[in-house]
């Protein structure tokens, strides 16, 4: 008999899917305001749209499958579309800064008003401001996009009282977790999206107001 996820895990998997009814909704809100006039800054919207709900898809997947590893690494993932989309609150030009992302330029070379660089750690920072547990997220699924320790440990079970390891485990099935880390990973995604919507939410109500700059304070 398959192994199933917990009650919790479950109703947060139809949660997410849900959620994906609500970033399609906005899409259409969004694309719809100030009739349907089109701004550079919606192009850099669409893109973030598109991937949040593609990356969802592909979470949910890898959860079904009990595959926690690259689970978290596509969190990762979602969070840096927070992260690189809410730099568009703290640009002096937004329109503009869409333009030079669409021409290819790195996010992290461009600069805020104030002059600093749009790098992750700093964007972590400005987010965490309000969302204290950004930046600590953002710190431990890192270590499951690039190779690192936490993919040896992946591997590693059994370990006896001296801290050695008696069984190696090579497979795409993780369900050594406790279900608190499936639960875990589940909500951070869930608060990743719902936070990544409202700056779109924010974005949408200017535009309404035929606003050719991103003026609202921030979610």
């Amino acid at each position: 008999m398959e192994k199933e996820h917990c009650q919790k895990v479950k109703l947060g998997l139809e949660r997410l899917e849900r959620t994906d009814d609500t970033i399609l909704a906005n899409s259409s809100e969004m694309l719809k305001a100030n009739n349907s006039e089109f701004y550079s800054f919606d192009l850099f919207a669409v893109g973030a749209l598109k991937r949040a709900i593609s990356l969802s898809k592909g979470f949910r997947i890898l959860i079904q499958d009990w595959n926690l590893v690259t689970a978290r690494a596509i969190l990762r993932l979602q969070l840096d579309t927070l992260l690189r989309f809410s730099a568009g609150w703290l640009v002096e030009n937004p329109h503009k800064f869409a333009e030079d992302v669409l021409s290819g330029k790195r996010i992290d070379k461009l600069v805020d008003k104030d002059g600093n660089k749009l790098r992750d750690n700093y964007l972590c920072m400005e987010l965490g401001k309000k969302y204290e547990w950004i930046p600590r997220v953002y710190q431990q699924t890192s270590a499951f996009v690039h190779l690192s320790g936490r993919h040896i440990i992946s591997a590693l079970s059994d370990f006896n009282d001296k801290g050695m390891s008696n069984k190696i485990t090579i497979s795409a099935i993780d369900d050594k977790y406790p279900d608190s880390s499936y639960i875990e990973a589940v909500n951070c995604f869930q608060e990743t999206t719902d936070i990544f919507l409202t700056y779109v939410k924010g974005w949408t109500i200017t535009k309404d107001k035929s606003i050719t700059k991103i003026t609202t304070s921030r979610p």
